[in-house]
């Protein structure tokens, strides 16, 4: 019997099939149960919810920068390597509406200054945020945050805010 049969005979008892090109790069599919799970385990979960947690709690009282004062965490994803995590952020003050008297176009050359105003800041806290992080999460190497608007985040801050009957809220 070849070493290749073996290593055949091996995957078949074990319930999986084996791979047909083992130099072929990583899928994210290839990693999903039968019942549609995202293949993350129980540490990856921890991991994600426990640096939620902790940003959550840095935005809200320890950064002080005007910039990202509106500014909520929504998720965060990490890469199965656990290299990469992607903080997904919404805009508390983001309003579909132009303010009255504006053209369409000037309307939108303000939210895109004020996006670029928003990402410089959360270039310039990012160091921060990465040296408090490393203080409550016990790990070889911390994960390099990476920043992502999160639009849906934005409608349903939106909608819920509309459902109670508030105005927007500015802090």
């Amino acid at each position: 019997m070849s070493k290749q049969e073996r290593v055949r005979g091996r995957g078949e008892r074990s319930g999986r099939a084996p791979r047909a090109d083992a130099d072929a790069p990583f899928v994210v599919d290839d990693v999903l149960g039968d019942a549609g799970s995202t293949g993350a385990g129980p540490r990856l979960l921890r991991l994600e919810r426990l640096i939620f947690e902790e940003l959550d709690r840095l935005f809200r009282l320890e950064v002080s920068d005007p910039r990202l004062s509106d500014i909520a965490i929504a998720r965060v994803q990490l890469s199965p390597d656990l290299r990469n995590a992607k903080v997904y952020y919404a805009r508390r003050d983001a309003s579909p509406q132009r303010p009255s008297g504006m053209s369409p176009g000037a309307a939108r050359v303000l939210l895109e200054t004020q996006q670029k105003t928003i990402n410089d800041g959360l270039l310039r806290v990012t160091p921060f945020l990465r040296a408090r992080l490393a203080d409550i999460v016990m790990m070889k190497q911390l994960p390099d945050l990476h920043f992502h608007r999160d639009r849906d985040a934005e409608a349903a801050l939106r909608a819920t805010q509309i459902s109670v009957g508030a105005e927007p809220s500015s802090r």
